[in-house]
């Protein structure tokens, strides 16, 4: 044996690492033994409860779709917390927790059929071992308890955005009735235009007349042919003969604004023929900053932005910031105490979706109500954004502004691959789609990736889940330029 100090032989030196190479193994074994016991062991699970009410847990194995249970039911109080031991491993299968108001878990089930408040938790590596349960008015979570705490926190941030905004305490409802302000407005509108008519031939009508005037779309040519076209009627004397305007699109951008700034037709035209020369970028850094909040704002709505938001900020610094400093949270129905009926011809603009997978529909919107044509349900418009359910709204995120809307009607860039499809025939000849065989036709008009728009506005469909009502399955409402369903909105009128 060599001494402290004495330096061993290149001989000994050789055999001491092959023996260390061949521990290396041996070494690694006993490392995974001591390891696996503790994967295999029973963890501790902290489960909070921040409902009113107790709940009842119960651990679960899962092997594919069949689940077994791996407890007894466990009584968590109201406003309290228990430590629990989780059950060990079984191979080849999930560990769950389930919750429920009552004890009766079954010994086993079959997914996606399970009697339980929420969706099981799935416990394991890599999992929280700290959940929460909460209830909210929508549906009831069990999650982790961080983003319990985020989920408040946005929670609150949210409650403290929509307190600024008008109706945040009111409840708004989906409606087939016709609203008593837009039959008054109309009422207004419709005995003056009857003076107007009789002042205009020089005679007593022999009986009430209705007329009404529609506006096509094409973006800023429509818009200022809309408002030489009023300017003309005006001098004219027969802008005071009609009821009710219909706009599309461009011709959207020309009314609401002229509402908005509350001046004669004259005067308006004049001053939009000068803001039109800065185009539709007149502060692009200033655009850029509202985007920004525009974002924040929508993710504590938990609404899309799309590049409809953009769009509609760069119409409204170019359309509504030179009426109004408030133009950002100016919205449509806020036109509604600024109409006119001596002035004004009721607005119907006009915005179209695909509610079924055969057609686009009509969506009409007056400064108090939206209505779906295909069923004839309408809504406050100050409830537009908000998420409804069974034809009652369950939160209350604000109205979008009118900004936001003009870029709705104004957005024929959001077409989809069956939309191109659809319309090559009219802009380009038959030929371009009358070589496909009618399979691949059925194809595009069928797939989910076909009619995917290119970044369109979305918002929750009011119509959801209410009877009777055309496109009650969808959750989301996809609003594109009314131009989808025709270029002039003589249905909406008529």
């Amino acid at each position: 044996m060599a001494r402290v100090g004495q330096s061993l032989p290149s001989t000994s030196l050789r055999s001491y690492a092959g023996g260390m190479k061949q521990q290396k193994p041996f070494s690694f074994i006993v490392l995974i033994l001591a390891l696996f016991p503790s994967v295999l062991c029973a963890q501790r699970l902290r489960v909070a409860n921040k409902h009113t009410d107790p709940i009842h847990l119960c651990f679960y194995y899962q092997r594919g779709a069949h689940l077994s249970r791996a407890s007894k039911p466990i009584l968590l109080p109201a406003k309290n917390a228990v430590l629990l031991s989780m059950p060990p491993v079984a191979f080849a299968k999930k560990r769950l927790i389930a919750c429920a108001p009552h004890a009766r878990f079954p010994r086993a089930l079959t997914a996606p059929h399970l009697p339980f408040s929420t969706a099981p938790y799935t416990l394991g590596f890599g999992q929280s071992t700290d959940l929460t349960f909460s209830h909210t008015k929508a549906r009831a979570h069990l999650e982790p308890t961080k983003a319990w705490e985020q989920r408040c926190r946005l929670q609150a941030a949210y409650e403290t955005y929509t307190s600024t905004f008008a109706h945040v305490a009111d409840t708004a409802r989906v409606a087939s009735e016709p609203c008593p302000q837009t039959t008054s407005l109309q009422e207004q509108r419709f005995a003056h235009t009857q003076n107007a008519l009789q002042n205009l031939i020089g005679r007593p009508l022999k009986r009430p007349l209705s007329i009404g005037l529609c506006a096509s779309g094409g973006g800023m040519r429509a818009m200022t042919a809309t408002m030489g076209l009023l300017r003309g009627l005006k001098d004219i004397g027969v802008l005071d003969t009609i009821t009710t305007m219909a706009v599309l699109s461009g011709s959207s951008w020309a009314l609401a604004p002229w509402i908005l700034s509350q001046e004669d037709v004259a005067t308006y035209n004049e001053a939009v023929s000068t803001r039109l020369r800065s185009g539709i970028l007149p502060d692009l850094k200033a655009i850029c900053a509202d985007f920004e909040r525009i974002k924040k704002e929508k993710k504590l709505c938990q609404l899309r932005v799309s590049a409809i938001d953009f769009y509609g900020l760069a119409l409204s610094y170019t359309l509504l910031k030179p009426i109004t400093e408030q133009h950002a949270t100016t919205t449509l129905s806020s036109l509604s105490p600024l109409f006119d009926y001596t002035q004004h011809p009721l607005p119907l603009f006009t915005a179209a979706s695909r509610l079924t997978n055969d057609d686009y529909a009509w969506f009409t919107a007056t400064p108090d109500t939206l209505t779906s044509q295909a069923s004839n349900h309408h809504i406050p418009l100050w409830s537009l954004g908000r998420t409804f359910e069974a034809g009652t709204s369950t939160n209350k995120t604000p109205e979008p502004s009118l900004g936001y809307m003009l870029g709705i009607f104004g957005s024929s860039f959001s077409l989809s691959f069956r939309d191109a499809f659809e319309r090559a025939p009219e802009y380009i000849g038959s030929w371009a789609t009358s070589w496909l065989p009618d399979a691949v036709r059925s194809h595009i008009a069928d797939a989910s990736w076909a009619n995917k728009k290119i970044s369109p506005a979305m918002l929750p469909n009011f119509l959801y889940k209410v009877d009777g009502a055309t496109g009650s399955e969808h959750k989301q409402l996809t609003l594109v330029d009314g131009g989808y369903k025709n270029n002039v909105p003589l249905e909406p009128l008529i």
